[in-house]
């Protein structure tokens, strides 16, 4: 992943200072001088499922 070092424009597409960008995105191949490299952000863990009323007392 790759951050925007500055906010700037390339044809129709604005970029803002901090915003992040996969390695393989065209504008990051093509200017890398104004990127950089930050790690992938982790992705939020879900909960674990609770289980409901009737399955946790085991009364089926």
């Amino acid at each position: 992943m790759q951050r925007a070092r500055k906010t700037f424009a390339t044809g129709q597409r604005v970029v803002a200072q901090g915003a992040v960008l996969p390695d393989t995105d065209p504008l990051v191949v093509k200017h890398p001088s104004l990127f950089e490299a930050v790690e992938a952000p982790e992705k939020p863990k879900r909960p674990a499922r609770r289980k409901k009323a009737a399955d946790a007392d085991g009364d089926t």
